[in-house]
Parts: structure tokens; C-alpha cells; sequence
């Protein structure tokens, strides 16, 4: 996992599934930008996410809309100043 120190990483699906685990084991290594459609598990994520501490930020985005992912993207980047990686995660029911 190395190979993401200090990089500025957006991870979508970051409310279920195999994206908050991932977020666990990026916090303190990359800068991340979690994003999911659920306001309400996101915020749980972001909180456990807090406890481990690290640099990240949470946005409520539904990426299978093209509108939606503008605030994803701009607030990353407004934060952190660039995206060196996207991980691609988020599922549709």
C-alpha cells in the first residue's frame, strides 16, 4: 500500500462494501476524498474513519450522475490541490 503515500485519493462506494475497509487501511498513508450517495452511512464512515485519525474529507455524491461529481472533484481539489488517484468502487442497486 505503499505506493499511495501522499498521494490524494478519491474512493467511491465509501459507505459499503469493501470501500470503507479500504479507507481504514489509506488513512495515514494517503490523503482521501471519501464519497458515497448515502449521507447518512457516509457520515458513520467518515466518524470511524475520524477515530483512526489521518487527512480526509467526506462529500455526498452519487457517481453514476455526471452533475453530482463535480462538487466530488472540485472540493478534493480545492482541498488537497490535485488527484493523483481515483478508486472506482461505488455499485448501483
Amino acid at each position: 500500500m505503499t505506493v499511495f503515500r501522499d498521494n490524494v485519493v478519491i474512493v467511491t462506494g465509501a459507505s459499503m462494501g469493501l470501500s470503507p475497509e479500504l479507507a481504514v487501511q489509506l488513512v495515514g498513508l494517503a490523503w482521501l476524498a471519501l464519497a458515497a450517495r448515502s449521507g447518512d452511512r457516509l457520515a458513520h464512515t467518515a466518524e470511524e474513519r475520524r477515530k483512526r485519525g489521518g487527512g480526509f474529507i467526506a462529500v455526498r455524491a452519487d457517481v453514476t450522475q455526471t452533475v453530482p461529481c463535480k462538487p466530488l472533484v472540485g472540493t478534493a481539489v480545492g482541498r488537497y490541490g490535485r488527484i493523483d488517484t481515483l478508486i472506482e468502487n461505488a455499485g448501483t442497486r
